[in-house]
């Protein structure tokens, strides 16, 4: 009987190009990649031959990994390294050139501009073509958890005294540079990990002074508990522009706001926006604007869920020409709230709940 033998050393030959069938997915991708204008990228790199520095990993193997990874559903730069090192297809994706977290994740950070370029450019090429329509579109929201603790949420008298402790603790770390006890890489670690606490706070202390605003000018009958609530408006150290949200299951936890638009013809996805807002009020007036710059084509139906319902929104869609499909507020009794007959009540909202009636 043979015995799995796993500690024998062993020299195969073996061809990466092989790995993979000539029809595989992960071949289409590169060959897609492949015809892209990445000179912007390329620009980018300072390693250059003949002069200082490593040679720099190829920017259309680092696009390309990203987009097979969107492809299969993974988000995160560590899983990624990890497929790069395990899965057949991202090592043939990458051919041989090492790549890690770091590596990914600086690339997806700093090459922001770039990619929603290409994605629009991808979408208008979608349109002529005829695949996506764009006319009509389709949008929802989903609450996304950030990656901040609750207890990273603090008031505005709390951050102030942080930011002056981190100001203080860069100054000490700067006074042991001619500490010759630490070698120079461990001072500048030290002083890069200060540096970074303190631009944190402050970023917190920015986000905090807008939370107020927003939140001032929504109490109009200012009672002291709102006041107080006001006062008491928190932001995040670790991650300033999340909010704390109300998520599945009933909880509030720290979030964002993933707002989609989607094409009614070809449901493809054509507008994604990442805000900060707690519900989706009003929300759809930010998303059509989004659409038509990618797609080149004026959206004339928008169908939303009841949460956007917005009257000022309503007015300005009618204004605009737009046609707003979107289901009525239901009564605690389970029946669709009726058309108001208030006197000063707003005709295109009444016009519209009419209709959805």
């Amino acid at each position: 009987m043979l015995a799995p033998e796993r500690t024998q050393m062993v020299m195969e030959a073996t061809c990466p190009d092989l790995l993979l069938p000539p029809e595989h997915r992960a071949r289409q991708v590169w060959a897609f990649v492949e015809a892209l204008d990445v000179t912007a990228l390329e620009d980018r790199i300072k390693s250059r031959a003949g002069g200082p520095g490593a040679p720099a990993t190829n920017p259309r193997v680092l696009l390309a990994l990203w987009l097979y990874a969107c492809l299969d559903g993974v988000g995160s730069a560590r899983e990624l390294d990890r497929l790069c090192r395990e899965h057949s297809a991202y090592r043939w994706m990458r051919g041989q050139i090492g790549v890690n977290h770091h590596t990914l994740g600086d690339f997806r950070t700093g090459c922001g501009e770039f990619l929603d370029d290409l994605l629009t450019r991808i979408v208008a090429s979608l349109v002529s073509a005829g695949v996506v329509e764009g006319s009509e579109i389709f949008q929802d929201g989903v609450k996304v958890r950030a990656s901040a603790g609750s207890k990273s949420f603090r008031r505005a008298g709390t951050l102030e005294r942080l930011h002056e402790q981190a100001a203080a603790h860069v100054a000490r770390v700067r006074a042991q540079a001619t500490d010759q006890q630490l070698g120079a890489r461990v001072r500048a670690a030290r002083l890069r990990a200060a540096k970074e606490r303190q631009a944190r706070v402050a970023a917190a202390l920015e986000t905090m002074k807008e939370i107020q605003i927003v939140k001032a000018r929504a109490v109009k009958r200012r009672s002291q508990k709102e006041i107080r609530q006001v006062r008491e408006a928190r932001a995040s150290t670790t991650d300033p522009d999340a909010r704390i949200m109300k998520t599945r299951g009933g909880g509030s936890d720290p979030a964002y706001n993933v707002q989609f638009g989607t094409d009614g013809k070809s449901r493809a996805i054509v507008g994604v926006q990442v805000l900060s807002a707690g519900t989706d009020n009003g929300l759809s007036e930010a998303m059509r604007p989004e659409v038509e710059r990618r797609t080149g084509v004026k959206v004339k139906t928008h169908v939303t869920d009841a949460g956007y319902l917005s009257k000022d929104t309503v007015e300005r869609e009618e204004s605009a020409g737009v046609v707003r499909i979107m289901p009525l507020p239901i009564n605690p009794d389970g029946r669709a709230t009726a058309p108001a007959k208030k006197p000063r009540s707003r005709p295109a909202h009444t016009r519209r709940r009419r209709e959805m009636k």
